[in-house]
């Protein structure tokens, strides 16, 4: 079973695969286009986790509730025209 607290988090930031997502981290930030979202204990421990790829390809796994959601997947998807 998931954090609820978490769980409201990601529902009001409305944070969905696609998203590109910042943080703040150890005096600086990590960023990434959000890849999945684990949801239950098997995918990843204390759901629920947002997952992407920070700026030096590692994969990174935060609490929503830490995220600020910088650009929606469909103003992404409209840059590359």
């Amino acid at each position: 079973m998931g954090n609820p607290k978490e769980e409201k988090a990601l529902e009001e930031k409305g944070i969905k695969v696609g998203d590109f997502v910042s943080t703040k981290y150890r005096g600086g930030t990590r960023e990434g286009v959000v890849e999945r979202i684990a949801t239950t204990d098997d995918e990843h421990p204390h759901p629920p986790k947002v997952i992407f790829h920070n700026q030096r390809g590692k994969e990174v796994a935060h609490n929503p509730s830490t995220l600020e959601k910088k650009a929606a997947a469909e103003e992404l998807e409209g840059e590359g025209e």
